[in-house]
């Protein structure tokens, strides 16, 4: 194993211990409560398996990561999907104010799944193409 790959699992390794972290503090039910898209736990599956498949890869001796680069811009742009279906449901909920209180629950869980959303789908992107760039030091140094 050279030293872009040690700095890669050490990489890996601090990542899943955020992720066990966030779990501990109870992120996971969070996100599961307040984000109605389920887009967060998507981008959280792909970051796993997109993290399985370069550990594996790595384990083969096997190089081009331009397809994990795609997978981190697409989970960036499913945050960002988020955030828009976050603000729909929002300014959905602010039809209704005449309506009763109900309306304020819908708008804090549009808001919810808003921030969630990008924050979740960001933050795994930014992890996973460090991952990348981690690895592509090897290559071009």
């Amino acid at each position: 194993m050279n030293r872009t790959h040690l700095r890669w699992w050490l990489f890996t390794a601090t990542t899943l211990a955020v992720l066990v972290v966030a779990g501990i503090f109870g992120f996971y039910g969070a996100l599961l409560r307040q984000d109605v898209t389920y887009l967060g736990f998507t981008v959280l599956a792909l970051y796993l398996l997109s993290t399985l498949w370069v550990g594996i890869q790595l384990r083969r001796g096997q190089g081009g990561f331009d397809f994990i680069w795609y997978i981190a811009e697409l989970m960036e742009r499913a945050g960002l999907l988020g955030t828009f279906v976050g603000l729909a449901i929002a300014f959905q909920a602010l039809q209704h104010m005449d309506a009763g209180d109900g309306w304020k629950t819908e708008l804090i869980t549009g808001i919810s799944t808003k921030f969630l959303c990008s924050i979740v789908g960001l933050t795994g992107a930014m992890f996973l193409k460090t991952q990348i760039k981690i690895l592509r030091a090897d290559a071009n140094g």
